[in-house]
């Protein structure tokens, strides 16, 4: 029996309209843009604090009502961003704005912010001294993703201080990359930089960015699979949940490991990969596309429940072609879904290259 998590996320809610709203433009399917509409209208509804010292917070699910985590609330940004720059839609785009406003007004001199925060622990104080700190949390996995919001936002209105946020940012996570704060792993890190060191380099032109993302990239491309997947890897076992065993872990055993994970890693190159190929109209990336989208296809679930059917898990062997990996996750085990973080940034994915035509 498939259990199903009760709260209702942001991300996943921002994230699944996207996925509808891209197969609603493809396929001239009103059903699945209404979809997408409402999913959006709950994201800049009920879950955006309107007025007063959070203005345009917004909050992480419908149970942790005040708490904010930076890439949660960009990926549930995201999609409305895309419709925005790739559809012509700028109807969600000062909501957008007044989301990152908060974020930028709670970010460090070095264009980084701390994991999250909790508005019950934040008074005026608390905020300036978030802004007036030095660093914030050099990480992909905090950060990355709000970076690429911002580049976005920059790209669709060309507030120069979006930019300079995230421009910020991504040049102190690339000053310390490799050894960037880890969550999961190396690959994890890695995975997540694709996306906004190519909307950088799209909003700047410059020779300096282009060769982070090629640095990235090519460092990826030691732990690709044949079957288009990437291994998970965290040289040394530096992250947060590298062979842990008391919470949350990531998925391998070993360095080695022929295991993808589509809820941390594998999962953003559909939508990175395509972007970049969009930014750099080099063919390396177009291939890169077809072969982690091929990957995505040969491990997404056939089933009679359709609940399941179609879906994918967070943990594919690559070499057994079956969900596999290290079980000791507390919260998110070998074979969990997320609506947001894998189904629809994969479907999104797919779909992405025939958006930016």
């Amino acid at each position: 029996v498939q259990s199903t998590a009760d709260s209702i996320r942001t991300d996943c809610s921002g994230e699944a309209a996207g996925a509808f709203r891209f197969y609603g433009v493809l396929n001239s399917d009103n059903h699945a843009r209404k979809v997408a509409q409402n999913l959006s209208d709950f994201v800049f509804g009920p879950m955006q604090v309107k007025g007063g010292l959070f203005d345009g917070m917004l909050r992480w699910t419908d149970t942790a009502w005040q708490v904010c985590y930076q890439d949660d609330a960009a990926r549930a940004m995201l999609p409305a961003l895309y419709n925005c720059l790739y559809l012509g839609d700028k109807s969600e785009f000062p909501a957008v704005c007044r989301a990152l406003d908060f974020l930028v007004k709670t970010t460090a001199k070095d264009g980084c912010r701390v994991a999250r925060t909790d508005a019950p622990n934040l008074n005026e104080n608390g905020i300036l001294s978030l802004a007036n700190a030095e660093h914030g949390l050099a990480s992909a996995h905090y950060n990355a993703y709000y970076h690429a919001a911002l580049l976005l936002a920059y790209l669709v209105g060309g507030n120069k201080t979006y930019l300079d946020v995230a421009r910020r940012g991504l040049e102190t996570i690339m000053s310390l990359y490799p050894d960037t704060k880890r969550e999961q792993s190396e690959t994890e890190e890695q995975c997540r930089l694709i996306l906004p060191l190519a909307l950088l380099y799209q909003a700047t032109g410059e020779k300096a960015h282009r060769d982070m993302l090629y640095r990235v990239t090519d460092d990826l491309m030691t732990h690709r699979h044949p079957s288009g997947g990437i291994a998970e890897w965290d040289t040394g076992y530096k992250a947060s949940c590298s062979r842990e065993s008391r919470g949350e872990c990531s998925l391998l055993t070993e360095n080695g490991d022929p295991v993808a994970d589509l809820l941390y890693s594998t999962n953003w190159l559909p939508v990175g990969f395509a972007v970049a190929y969009h930014v750099t109209n080099d063919e390396k990336y177009h291939k890169l596309w077809r072969d982690v989208a091929a990957f995505c296809l040969k491990s997404q679930i056939h089933s009679n429940d359709p609940k399941t059917d179609g879906s994918w898990c967070r943990a594919f062997d690559m070499e057994l072609g079956e969900a596999y990996g290290c079980p000791h996750d507390v919260g998110w085990a070998v074979r969990c879904s997320e609506s947001g973080w894998t189904d629809a940034e994969i479907l999104m994915g797919l779909m992405m290259p025939e958006i930016l035509k």
